[in-house]
Parts: C-alpha cells; sequence; structure tokens
C-alpha cells in the first residue's frame, strides 16, 4: 500500500524526536493552564467584610493596564521560552543530520578512493600483461630469426674444405671414406639425424679439435676461398651473438651451441694462418 505526501508528513510529525510536536503540545498545555486558571474564581472581602467573588478572567479584563500587559508579557515569555527551545532542538537535529550526511559523504569518498585504487592496480596488472605479451612475442620473432641464421650458418659449413697443401691436406670435418673401384671417396659427415642444437655441439667440437692438433699447428693456409669461408663464418656467428631481445632459454641456448667463445676463436686462429697467395 502506497503512502502518500500528506501521511508521511503527519508520521514524520508525530515522531518523538520531532521537537515542533513537543512545542505545540507545550504550547497546547500553557493554553489549557492559562484557561483553567482563568475560570478560576477568588473571593476577597475588602474593607467591607463582604466578600465578593469573581473568576480570574474578569479580574484580568477588569485590571488596570499594567497589570494585563505583565500578565501578557508573563504568558508570551512562556510561549517564547518553549519556542526557543523547539528551535533549539530543531538546531541540533539538523547539525545532527549534517554530520551524518558528512559521514555518509566521506564514506562515499573512501569506497570511491579504494575504487579508484583497485583500477589503478587493475590497469597496473593489465598494463604488465601487455608488456609482458609484447615481451614474449618478441622473443617468439627473436627466436624464429636465431633458427633461421642457425640453418644458414649450418648450411655454410657443410661443404667439403681442405686445409694443407700438397699430399699434406686434411678435411676440416669428420668424413666418411668409401672405396668405390679405383675411386676413394670422402664425405663431409652432414649428421642429418641430429638437431640444429647437436649438430653445432658436434661440429664446434670438431673444429677445436682440429685447432688444436699437430697438423694444425704446423700448417699455412693460402687459399683466399677458405679465407673468405672464414671471414663468412664469423660474421654470421657474430649476427647470432649480437641478437637482442631473446629469452634467458634461448640466450642459454647459444652459449651452449658455440661452446662460449671457443666457436669464435678457433676460426680466429685459423684466420690468422691465412696468408695471401
Amino acid at each position: 500500500m502506497s503512502i502518500t505526501a500528506d501521511q508521511s508528513t503527519e508520521h514524520k510529525f508525530w515522531e518523538l524526536g520531532n521537537p515542533v510536536m513537543w512545542g505545540v503540545i507545550a504550547t497546547i498545555l500553557v493554553a489549557i493552564l492559562a484557561g483553567v486558571l482563568g475560570f478560576l474564581q477568588v473571593c476577597d472581602s475588602g474593607h467591607s467584610f463582604v466578600e465578593h467573588c469573581e473568576t480570574n478572567a474578569m479580574r484580568f479584563l477588569n485590571s488596570p493596564p499594567n497589570e494585563v500587559g505583565d500578565t501578557l508579557a508573563g504568558f508570551a515569555g512562556a510561549l517564547a521560552f518553549i519556542w526557543i527551545i523547539v528551535t533549539v532542538g530543531l538546531q541540533s537535529k539538523e547539525l545532527a543530520a549534517q554530520r551524518e550526511e558528512l559521514k555518509l559523504t566521506r564514506d562515499e569518498f573512501s569506497k570511491m578512493a579504494a575504487s579508484q585504487s583497485q583500477q589503478v592496480d587493475i590497469l597496473k596488472i593489465q598494463g604488465d600483461i601487455f608488456l609482458d605479451e609484447q615481451r614474449q612475442r618478441k622473443e617468439a620473432e627473436q627466436k624464429d630469426f636465431l633458427d633461421e641464421l642457425l640453418l644458414r650458418l649450418k648450411g655454410r659449413m657443410e661443404i667439403h674444405i681442405y686445409i694443407g697443401k700438397g699430399g699434406h691436406k686434411k678435411i676440416l670435418f669428420e668424413q666418411t671414406y668409401q672405396k668405390l673401384g679405383p675411386v676413394d671417396i670422402y664425405t663431409t659427415l652432414h649428421y642429418s639425424d641430429l638437431s640444429i642444437d647437436e649438430y653445432f655441439a658436434r661440429r664446434v667440437r670438431e673444429l677445436y679439435h682440429f685447432v688444436n692438433s699437430d697438423f694444425s699447428k704446423s700448417i699455412i693456409i693460402e687459399d683466399d676461398n677458405i679465407r673468405r669461408w672464414l671471414v663468412d663464418l664469423r660474421s654470421m656467428l657474430k649476427q647470432v651473438n649480437s641478437i637482442e631481445g631473446l629469452s634467458h632459454t634461448q640466450e642459454s641456448r647459444i652459449s651452449r651451441l658455440t661452446s662460449g667463445e671457443i666457436f669464435d676463436q678457433s676460426l680466429e686462429v685459423l684466420l690468422e694462418k691465412v696468408q695471401t697467395p
């Protein structure tokens, strides 16, 4: 059942905490008290010893103007005192309502601040997620680029390189030997069954052993093709080592593939043995 505006106002008027209601009640009580006192009879014998009775109202009407004024002033003072108290009560109630409103406002501001703080945290998390996704995409792109470089480097290494002169030549990488009639066939091992990581580990180890062999220490390289090949290998290896934005896993992978600086140092040793023909 709906409540009309008049019913709501009436309900609020009769609330115990409403000072106006108590002011009206006090005013009515004062008026009733004045009426009761006005109808009370007062008897006075005076100097004639004859009792004369009349009501207070009649005495009030027959009183001198100054007494009438004093009576009305006393009555008005009582009513003024009542409504001063009512006014103070109303102001106190308004101040209490304002304090409650300020408290609610502070609570709302606190909630808003907490909400904004949560939004900032969410935005920060989203920003971190975005940066992490960017980093992962870049790492994936750089890994693909690394794999491409390693394949190119592998292709450049899978050639027959003989170092030495005359009957003192020796193939750089391991080979298989096959006798086919009067022909000797030497084939460089391509390790097609190995992964790219295992391939480089094997090749770097072969190159290191060759460089540190007695044969390598006693030779001089006069083939310009070998010099260009060694320069190409070092250049491609430098590209591999200079790739930025790789994950820690891929950086460790490069270190394993090249055995630290062993690969580059071995190529540098061979380049030092190259002389212009």
